[in-house]
Parts: structure tokens; C-alpha cells; sequence
């Protein structure tokens, strides 16, 4: 017989790897199934070895080299031109994304905001976000005008 509680098959494998705050508090009535479905589709051995990885002292198994086959653009023809229109034309169709990453909060820095909102004394007093937002703006502008 199936369990009356929904979350309770969940809870019990979160609880199991360590993660049933994840439950706590329980998610709206409306968003509970979509939010159970995520968490049955975590494979928890496997971001718990990542996560164990990342913040052990290890170093990670294998080798890690640098890049290697790396073109600064200003050793390109024409500075690039040809590179730079290409990119261009894959913004203005959609094939290019932008993920900036901007991790903790800015407490050290006297914050209660993420560090990515902290102003870091520009002229301007825009924050990294807003900078790099607008700078995307920028680039999807001369995208749509060529």
C-alpha cells in the first residue's frame, strides 16, 4: 500500500545521504509535485562525491595541464575582425550564451548583499552585475544591428 504522505519515500533517501532540510520546510501545494520530481532525479552518491572532491585537499585524479592552443585576438588578422563579426552574427541567432558566476556574499566586505551587488567604487558606483549585465546588453545590441 502506497504511502498517504508524498514527500514520504523522498525524505527518507534525502535523510539517507544527508540533505533532508532539503525538505524543511515543505515546498507550496502548488509547486510540490515539480519539486519532488527534481529532488527524485538528484543522484545524491554522485553530487556528494563531487562536493567531497571539490573541498577535499586532494588534488583531483589525473593530470590537470593548461590550455595549451590559445589565440589572444590581437595575433588574429585584422585584430580579430573576422572572429568578432562571427561572434556577432551567433548572438544575433540565438547560438551564444552568457553565464556570469559570482559566488558568496560580500560580508567581508561589509555587505549583507552577494558580492556581485557590492559597488567597488567605480565613477559610475554600478555594481559588478550591472556591469557586466550592461555589457551583454552592449554586445546583443551590435549583434542586432548587423
Amino acid at each position: 500500500m502506497a504511502s498517504a504522505d508524498p514527500f514520504s519515500a523522498v525524505r527518507a533517501r534525502l535523510a539517507e545521504h544527508g540533505q533532508a532540510h532539503l525538505l524543511s520546510p515543505p515546498p507550496p501545494a502548488a509547486a510540490a509535485e515539480d519539486y519532488l520530481r527534481q529532488l527524485r532525479g538528484l543522484d545524491l552518491p554522485r553530487l556528494r562525491r563531487m562536493f567531497e572532491s571539490s573541498t577535499s585537499a586532494q588534488p583531483p585524479a589525473g593530470d590537470i595541464t593548461p590550455f595549451e592552443d590559445i589565440t589572444c585576438v590581437e595575433e588574429l588578422p585584422a585584430g580579430g575582425a573576422e572572429a568578432r563579426s562571427e561572434g556577432l552574427r551567433l548572438i544575433a541567432e540565438g547560438k551564444v550564451a552568457a553565464l556570469l558566476l559570482a559566488g558568496g556574499s560580500g560580508t567581508r566586505l561589509g555587505s549583507a548583499a552577494p558580492k556581485g551587488c557590492y559597488d567597488i567604487g567605480m565613477p559610475s558606483h554600478k555594481s559588478l552585475f550591472q556591469y557586466h549585465a550592461e555589457r551583454l546588453l552592449g554586445a546583443r545590441r551590435l549583434a542586432a544591428e548587423r
